[in-house]
């Protein structure tokens, strides 16, 4: 054989040899469990919803693509956070932005876009209002442990908003039925859901909300700083997730839910 066709496979070879290195470190090579926290939050994500909701569904898919395996472990969510801030899971789903939580987490790119709009009863039009400082004539219901804003939180320290707490969005909806809050703000999608699974017909259609929503936030997948390989599995996980937004799966998925395929609807 040509010397020179001994030359062109070498070099072939160590091109395949190299490239194949290049891989290392990046993705595993053999399918890899990894364990994600997660909780209720319909048609979001749920122990008993198909898929176990939406979120953990492409959750789910995109690390399939990547080489992993994942196993959801549900918790309220405070202790949810908990196991991720300290390491004892690999991730959790889902979160909205917070200052304070990036402080222990990674966030990845969107898996979700909401709107947190303000309940009301349609017998009691929640008047147009620009700032929250507006909204100090209601009782405004909120749920342990959901987000809001900082600035929401701030008013109702300084009593400018009166701030009244439950356990939790059924809780508040009962108490807007029942006229012991006046308003309460809510992931929109979210609200809709219990709405139309937990509450007689008649009620549910009782209810609507204010077009101005007090924000307008996306949901992430958070990472722990205290596990070393955070970093890079977060971005293997965003690198996939964006082909497979690309691809179209995100929005069958999407559709799907839009169509209570996912939300847990009956």
């Amino acid at each position: 054989m040509d010397k020179g066709i001994f030359t062109i496979l070498g070099l072939s070879c160590l091109a395949i040899f190299m490239f194949a290195s290049s891989l290392q470190g990046q993705e595993p090579a053999e399918r890899k469990t990894i364990t994600v926290a997660t909780g209720e939050w319909a048609p979001w994500t749920g122990e008993d919803l198909p898929h176990n909701g939406f979120v953990c569904r492409v959750v789910e898919d995109v690390f399939n693509r990547a080489g992993y395996e994942v196993v959801f472990e549900f918790y309220p969510w405070q202790r949810a956070y908990a196991m991720v801030a300290h390491g004892r899971v690999d991730a959790s789903a889902y979160w909205y932005e917070s200052e304070k939580r990036k402080e222990d987490c990674y966030y990845s790119d969107p898996l979700t876009r909401e709107e947190i709009v303000f309940f009301h009863l349609k017998t009691e039009p929640m008047k147009d209002w620009e700032s929250l400082s507006d909204l100090k004539a209601y009782r405004i219901g909120v749920s342990r442990g959901n987000t809001y804003t900082d600035r929401f939180w701030e008013l109702g320290e300084q009593g400018v908003l009166t701030l009244e707490l439950a356990d939790g969005d059924l809780a508040n909806f009962r108490k807007l039925l029942a006229g012991r809050i006046d308003i309460f703000p809510g992931s929109k999608r979210r609200g809709y859901t219990l709405l139309a699974t937990h509450f007689p017909h008649a009620a549910a259609a009782s209810l609507t909300h204010h077009e101005r929503p007090l924000d307008e936030t996306t949901g992430h997948l958070i990472f722990p700083k205290a596990k070393t390989d955070s970093l890079q599995l977060m971005r293997v996980f965003n690198k996939h997730l964006a082909r497979f937004k690309s691809e179209g799966g995100y929005r069958r998925y999407l559709e799907a839910l839009e169509n209570d395929t996912c939300s847990g609807q009956k």
